[in-house]
């Protein structure tokens, strides 16, 4: 894909307030002047001599590789000058991230039904980035933003990102601990997409109930914590996980826990959650589910059918099964229409809404999401909803894309009032 890089139009920007800074970039919310529209500016600390040295950017170029898609945060605008060899990104804005939602907005946990629209929005966008041949590896709540009003989801911070065609040796340690998988803390760089997969299946854990569910202290505490609730690896497991010259020397507690533990954890949850949930947690990468396999999993079928959000959720002629696992009885007398989805991506829709059940889910006392998250570390190495139907928005386009730097603080949407010209004067005077 071409890449566009405007020379000396900073000023096209009139700079509202700083909402983040970190060791790679400070970032602004902005507004171009001639639209009136709000987006992210990201300015890197880092200078560039040349339009080439920018297009040689691993990041920069990895993003535009993989294209526009709608879960995942855009780059409208690149912008080079040459006289001090400033660059900035012009990216979407969002209002938070994951985290700061739980935190700040709903006091740790989110209802099911919520955690599946984020969750279906957050495999669609690995679908697209893995089948570009791209892994993500840094799949955590901090990097994954959204704006609850709409209940939009975009992935974020490519910049531990791995274009896997490079050939590239990767390296050993990506991804932070708690949601790093089985194949990354026994091996040495032995991965792929699968990894990303892993990973959402610990955030619609925490989406959950409130709390990380792998908050491993070190590497080793780490395993013991997954094996508690996976058990403990076969030695045929082990010996298909990675080659024997790649296994490193841990030595990890036995445990042996029921076949049951992921329901007594959640408790209330549908089974078809919970058979998603182990899905996405399987010690095998090759036997773990693909985000595209996942994004047809029936625990999809809990969230109400025909939301906006859900841009290519299918309608299933399949009985409906609500949220508390129990077939609803308006379905049994009005069946669901047939999927239908024409080229122009249009899906349609039942010809009624199925009712939700929402159980409330028990987190255990001695887990406190307060504490848990002054223990997170940082490991270093809507379409528009059409009266009987669904747009569906094709899932690729070809703008360039960019996500926010490892450790940057993320970017959040604040609504002041614009100032005055003479108040902070045109970009270009920064």
């Amino acid at each position: 894909m071409q890449m566009n890089i405007s020379i000396d139009t900073f000023n096209q920007y009139t700079r509202l307030k700083s909402i983040g800074q970190g060791s790679f970039s400070v970032v602004f919310h902005v507004i171009k002047n001639d639209t009136n529209q709000s987006y992210a500016m990201k300015i890197l600390s880092s200078k560039f001599n040349s339009i080439e040295q920018i297009r040689n950017n691993e990041e920069i170029c990895l993003m535009s590789h993989v294209g526009q898609h709608p879960n995942i945060v855009s780059l409208h605008d690149i912008i080079f000058e040459p006289s001090n060899g400033r660059l900035s990104l012009v990216m979407d804005l969002m209002d938070q991230n994951v985290l700061q939602y739980m935190q700040m907005e709903r006091k740790g946990k989110l209802s099911v039904q919520e955690s599946l629209i984020y969750t279906y929005q957050l495999l669609n966008a690995l679908s697209h980035v893995h089948s570009r041949g791209v892994i993500h590896r840094d799949i955590k709540p901090e990097n994954i933003f959204i704006n609850p009003q709409k209940n939009e989801l975009k992935l974020g911070d490519f910049g531990s990102a791995r274009n896997l065609i490079s050939n590239k040796p990767l390296t050993e340690y990506v991804a932070t601990r708690w949601y790093r998988p089985p194949e990354c803390l026994m091996t040495s760089g032995v991965y792929g997409p699968p990894l990303d997969v892993w990973a959402v299946g610990c955030i619609l854990y925490e989406l959950l109930t409130g709390v990380p569910l792998f908050p491993g202290k070190n590497q080793i505490d780490q395993l013991n914590r997954i094996h508690r609730l996976l058990g403990s690896p076969t030695p045929e497991i082990l010996e298909k996980l990675c080659p024997a010259n790649q296994l490193k020397d841990l030595s990890f507690l036995k445990f042996d826990p029921p076949r049951s533990e992921f329901e007594r954890r959640l408790p209330g949850v549908a089974k078809e959650v919970i058979d998603l949930l182990k899905k996405l947690l399987t010690y095998l990468p090759s036997e773990r589910i693909t985000a595209a396999d996942a994004l047809n999993h029936d625990a999809f079928h809990c969230v109400l059918q025909g939301n906006k959000i859900i841009k290519s959720i299918v309608i299933s002629s399949e009985p409906y099964i609500d949220c508390v696992g129990i077939p609803s009885a308006m379905q049994q007398e009005e069946p669901l229409t047939s999927r239908i989805r024409d080229d122009t991506g249009v899906l349609q829709t039942a010809t009624r809404k199925p009712k939700i059940k929402i159980p409330q889910i028990i987190v255990p006392r001695n887990q406190s999401f307060a504490k848990a998250q002054v223990r997170r570390k940082l490991i270093t190495t809507p379409p528009k909803m059409a009266q009987g139907g669904i747009n569906v928005p094709p899932l690729a386009r070809t703008q360039i894309l960019i996500g926010h730097q490892q450790q940057h603080h993320p970017i959040f949407k604040v609504q002041p009032k614009k100032p005055e010209p003479s108040e902070l004067g045109p970009l270009s005077k920064y």
